[in-house]
């Protein structure tokens, strides 16, 4: 766990936690709460459509040159993330499973990796629940209809993260002082609608009310 304090890239950093993941010690499952800034973005539209989310791209880094003194050239061990170059040797399953390959050539690159989407992957992996889509659609009727999918949002991210925390302390992967710990999930509404004469009712999203007080927001 030493490792996740270093500078990692998107490739080792997954690498790590997938070593973790296969057989997580303690604390690990905390600091994967502790670390999760989670994000939920509404999209209002005036018509249900398809969603085109992506989390994994890849970039170019710059190129160490190469010592070409001496024989034999030395190896390096790249590893790399979902993907399974020819040649290479898986090591960690899981979510998001990792290989490695042994070639002459320094890295040229590495995958950039969302972070809190894959701590998002990872935890619902060890708690074996479903948790909630990063990204939802409201279609868009009229305010009523608005507010009447924002508090069932609103109510089903609540229960995910109490249900969550419950789980992992029912198997022991976090101690009844490690449930309370983590940043509150952030919403951010993006209004996508073609016709904005109307405008979208405004209200707060905060998770440390009471689920009565909760309902209360979204009734003004």
């Amino acid at each position: 766990m030493s490792l996740l304090d270093q500078s990692l890239d998107g490739d080792e950093w997954v690498a790590v936690n997938s070593i973790l993941w296969a057989a997580p010690p303690r604390g690990y499952a905390a600091r994967l709460l502790r670390e999760w800034k989670r994000q939920v973005i509404i999209e209002v539209r005036d018509e249900q459509g398809g969603i085109e989310f992506c989390c994994i791209g890849y970039f170019h880094g710059a190129q160490p040159v190469r010592d070409r003194s001496g024989f034999p050239p030395k190896a390096v061990y790249v590893v790399h993330e979902e993907s399974i170059p020819r040649g290479a040797a898986a090591f960690a399953v899981g979510p998001h499973p990792i290989s490695f390959v042994r070639q002459h050539e320094a890295r040229k690159g590495s995958s950039a990796v969302r972070r809190d989407e894959f701590r998002k992957d990872y935890l619902q992996a060890l708690s074996h629940l479903s948790l909630p889509d990063s990204v939802v659609t409201f279609p868009w009727t009229d305010a009523a209809k608005f507010r009447a999918d924002a508090e069932d949002l609103f109510a089903r991210v609540r229960k995910s993260e109490t249900d969550l925390r419950q789980v992992l302390l029912e198997r022991g992967l976090v101690d009844q002082g490690e449930t309370a710990i983590g940043k509150p999930p952030e919403f951010v509404v993006v209004d996508e609608r073609h016709d904005r004469r109307i405008p979208l009712p405004t209200f707060s999203w905060l998770m440390d009310r009471s689920p009565e007080d909760a309902k209360n927001l979204f009734n003004r």
